[in-house]
């Protein structure tokens, strides 16, 4: 009997402990599942989903200062990359901004700004995007994209017939091969000569001199647009010929304007003759 009851003591300590050992397993099982709704779970879930407004009303109901703040920035982040994709460049580079160093921010800002440049250049914007693109440094192409954006602000001159214009943005960039060849192209159509230092000499004085002469004489207020460029027609018997076209104001100083225009046209300019046309019959 002894035996018999020493055997029964040891399957009931046996039994005894296995129940222990799965009341553990299932205690640290069901505090898994909880640790999963909590609150901060609940977070990393709907952040995970995207879905910032239950985001953002669970990181309201923290108290822990430190780590709701962490939270606001991941939030702050995931509303700037969403910005980004959706093409809002400006509205994600300012909120990617205000997180300051928080990880991730400064690449995802310096990328909206590449993109906004990049969309500001295919706008016709090209001062802005030029001065972004240089801005951005060595970030990706940065530094050829603000010389594109200089070319093409050179093409768009040409475009509207500122010939000049283009020919002088593009000799400040004679050093890049691409600009020098189109300068040199626009230096034959303005000179009929590819010597580009005779080219920008010709075209800056034509474009700044009679300028200069109405400003500094109290008489660029007549003057309704002072224009330059190659004339309609280009050449006759073998002559280039290039305009500057004055617009005026009907009530204007006609006589004191026209008379900057005589001391132009008799100025010696060598191999260059200058021909004065008041209220020109045609404008070829």
């Amino acid at each position: 009997m002894s035996a018999m009851n020493e055997r029964k003591k040891i399957l009931a300590a046996i039994l005894a402990a296995t129940l222990v050992f799965a009341l553990t397993l299932a205690l640290v099982f069901s505090l898994s599942a909880a640790a999963k709704k909590s609150l901060p779970g609940r977070i990393e879930a709907a952040l995970e989903k995207g879905d910032a407004s239950e985001a953002e009303r669970l990181i309201a109901r923290l108290s822990d200062g430190e780590e709701k703040t962490a939270f606001e920035n991941r939030l702050r982040l995931s509303e700037a990359d969403a910005l980004l994709e959706s093409g809002e460049f400006r509205a994600a580079a300012a909120l990617y901004a205000a997180l300051g160093d928080s990880a991730g921010a400064e690449e995802g800002c310096r990328e909206a700004l590449y993109r906004l440049a990049g969309q500001e250049l295919a706008s016709g914007d090209y001062d802005t995007a030029q001065r972004r693109f240089e801005a951005l440094g060595s970030y990706r192409d940065a530094a050829e994209m603000a010389r594109r954006a200089q070319m093409a602000k050179a093409e768009a001159l040409v475009t509207e017939g500122r010939i000049c214009d283009a020919f002088l943005l593009l000799y400040r960039l004679r050093d890049e091969p691409e600009a020098r060849e189109r300068a040199l192209a626009l230096a034959e159509e303005i000179c009929g000569s590819r010597d580009l230092e005779a080219a920008f000499a010709a075209a800056k004085d034509a474009s700044e001199q009679l300028r200069e002469a109405l400003t500094q004489n109290g008489l660029m207020q007549h003057v309704l647009s002072v224009h330059e460029g190659p004339a309609p027609i280009k050449r006759i018997k073998g002559e280039e010929r290039y305009e500057v076209l004055v617009k005026m104001y009907t009530a204007g100083d006609t006589k004191g304007v026209i008379a900057e225009m005589e001391k132009i046209e008799n100025k010696d300019r060598g191999t260059v003759k200058a021909e004065l046309e008041v209220n020109p019959a045609n404008m070829f």
